[in-house]
């Protein structure tokens, strides 16, 4: 009776040590049932998504987090819950406030009596780390003084968009936009007064173009402009 006494103090040690780690842990920690349900959600969880743990029990964890991301992604964690495999990925969601917020997930099932009873899943607060993603993909693809494609994604879009018509049989236009005597400007006035030139050009081009139309600075005071389902009276049309 005494052995018993003690292996039962010792299991509720282990089992209340457990529980103190999972509701201080750093991560947000959710336990599902097996159809995906929330039963527990510690505090990290509550501050990541604003919601109460009352407000979040017996919701699908998949209609919880992941409402801003592809389809196809969230059937994958669907899939995941349904056969009871372990599963990993990014996904965003919104906070209680409406704030964007990307989560890397783990999730992995809980198995007694060889099946699958629970999942936990644990959630990780990726949002600082996808906008500066972001912005370093916005920085590498664009140009910072006017926000138009750069080059290099002027090139790409250009090759889309001639494999697009080869294979719809249609035609465009590819018009170069060369500002004479720009130097000038920057000798005379300075930079800031040729800088305040170009983004006026942009600004007055970009009046004059459809959206399908791709308009690009490729560099300095050179841009490119490529006119989708143009002949060549649209073209010139376009250009005067």
């Amino acid at each position: 009776r005494q052995r018993a006494s003690l292996a039962l103090r010792a299991s509720e040690a282990r089992s209340s040590k457990l529980h103190q780690a999972v509701e201080q842990s750093p991560l947000a920690v959710a336990i599902l049932d097996r159809a995906g349900r929330m039963e527990y959600v510690n505090p990290r969880f509550c501050q990541l998504t604003g919601y109460a743990s009352e407000a979040l029990a017996g919701q699908a964890f998949t209609d919880q987090l992941s409402i801003e991301t592809s389809p196809e992604r969230n059937a994958l964690l669907s899939e995941a819950i349904v056969t009871g495999l372990p599963w990993q990925g990014e996904l965003q969601s919104r906070r209680q406030s409406g704030e964007r917020l990307w989560q890397h997930i783990s999730l992995a099932p809980i198995v007694l009596d060889e099946a699958v009873s629970h999942f936990v899943a644990m959630l990780e607060d990726i949002s600082e780390r996808k906008s500066y993603e972001e912005k370093l993909l916005h920085q590498a693809n664009y140009d910072q003084l006017t926000g138009l494609p750069n080059r290099l994604l002027a090139l790409d879009r250009l090759a889309q968009a001639v494999a697009h018509a080869v294979r719809e049989d249609r035609i465009g236009a590819l018009l170069f936009i060369d500002l004479d005597s720009f130097k000038r400007i920057n000798d005379s006035f300075g930079h800031p007064a040729g800088d305040s030139v170009l983004r006026e050009l942009v600004a007055v081009v970009g009046d004059t173009l459809r959206s399908e139309d791709i308009f690009a600075r490729c560099g300095g005071e050179e841009f490119a402009v490529l006119l989708r389902g143009h002949d060549d009276d649209q073209a010139f049309a376009t250009a005067e």
